[in-house]
């Protein structure tokens, strides 16, 4: 029976609640990162292809360095217009 407009929604999860499987996840990753110290993980980047490496380090790079907007430049007869994130800017 499909839900019908005016009633009240009755079981389920209440609005908020952590889904039980996805928690227990996340304390085990929690788990093996708080035991893994910073000598292991320098260790184990040292034994990694140096494509593996790019990879790692273009993934960790993005908690640290916020990632650029692209932005677009073009100049015609002294005026500058300038595309960032979806809005034009003119600069005479």
């Amino acid at each position: 029976m499909p839900f019908e407009t005016g009633h009240t929604k009755q079981g389920g999860r209440k609005a908020g609640t952590r889904n039980k499987t996805t928690l227990a996840v996340k304390e085990k990753i929690q788990q093996f990162i708080d035991g893994y110290t910073i000598e292991e993980m320098q260790e184990d980047f040292k034994k990694l292809e140096p494509l593996e490496k790019l990879k790692l380090f273009t993934a960790m790079i993005e908690f640290v360095q916020p990632k650029l907007q692209r932005t677009n430049a073009i100049i015609e007869d002294h005026t500058i217009n300038v595309t960032v994130g979806g809005k034009s800017y003119k600069k005479r």
